[in-house]
């Protein structure tokens, strides 16, 4: 499928999200054993009739538990920057659920807030306020982006399978490096090498676009290093020469350097003159014998 999503490298760092982030959520959040909990599941059901989702139960119920435990988890981990990325998987996660509820990804907070402010009632499980203050808005592209590389890894998890060319997850994998071809984001890009290197190393397409990106990268290194290094020095000497002692010392070193040159270009005329004078006399020598 051909999509028109670009990104831009400011937007959202994918890098840290994918695939830790979906991995942490499958393990604190599905793998809890208590999932089933009365107090969870009334909290949910009160969370799906404030939110007026048109979701089944039993789809909102599974999803509303695993949010609840999955913010449970961001509220213990110690590093912010960590923190706030896992929130941005959690809205995320929560803009997924609510898709069906016609919930644009602009009103997600709003909905995170209701659902922090309907739970404090004795028998409900309340839903922590963590990601309140980290709050990412995530716009369709950006949504769209992040789901496609969920599903990408959700292929792939578990069974630890081969992306080969015929399968679900190649097709999925075309699509992201399309969206990484038109963008700036250079996370997105890293996520996906990542992504080839863990799971299509074998195919000789993907190699030879690893050989590629790698050319391209030492090109860049050495097309800015004949750039850079040049303006630098030429930048240096003007700043030397007319702001600092320097210029003056500068300025004779050059009048020397051009006197030496030219007395060595001119001994090397005298040179060729002198040369130039012998053979003639030897030719006309030879010839005056002859």
């Amino acid at each position: 499928m051909i999509t028109s999503i670009v990104i831009d490298d400011n937007q959202i760092n994918f890098e840290d999200i994918f695939p830790q982030c979906m991995y942490d959520y499958d393990k604190h959040a599905k793998c809890k054993v208590n999932l089933e909990s009365d107090d969870i599941n009334n909290t949910c059901r009160h969370i799906k009739k404030q939110l007026g989702s048109k979701d089944s139960v039993a789809n909102f119920l599974q999803y509303c538990r695993e949010l609840i435990h999955y913010l449970d988890y961001i509220e213990r981990i110690n590093s912010p920057a960590y923190k706030k990325t896992s929130c941005i998987f959690f809205y995320y996660i929560l803009s997924l659920l609510l898709k069906s509820s016609n919930y644009s990804v602009n009103q997600i907070h709003d909905a995170y807030h209701k659902m922090i402010s309907e739970t404090n009632e004795d028998n409900m499980k309340k839903v922590s306020n963590v990601c309140q203050n980290d709050f990412k808005n995530l716009g369709n592209n950006i949504y769209l982006t992040l789901h496609k590389l969920n599903e990408l890894y959700e292929i792939v998890s578990g069974t630890r399978i081969n992306c080969s060319e015929q399968s679900p997850c190649y097709a999925k994998y075309k699509e992201l490096s399309e969206i990484c071809n038109r963008s700036k984001n250079i996370s997105l890009c890293r996520v996906l090498k990542n992504f080839e290197n863990a799971y299509m190393t074998y195919l000789p397409y993907v190699q030879e676009i690893l050989n590629l990106r790698i050319s391209l990268k030492n090109t860049r290194i050495i097309i800015l290093t004949f750039l850079i290094i040049p303006f630098t020095i030429l930048i240096i000497t003007l700043f030397l020469y007319k702001y600092t002692p320097y210029g003056s010392f500068l300025l004779s070193t050059v009048r020397k350097i051009r006197r030496i040159l030219k007395k060595k270009n001119k001994d090397h005329l005298n040179i060729m003159d002198s040369s130039e004078f012998t053979q003639h006399n030897v030719f006309h020598n030879v010839y005056q014998i002859e």
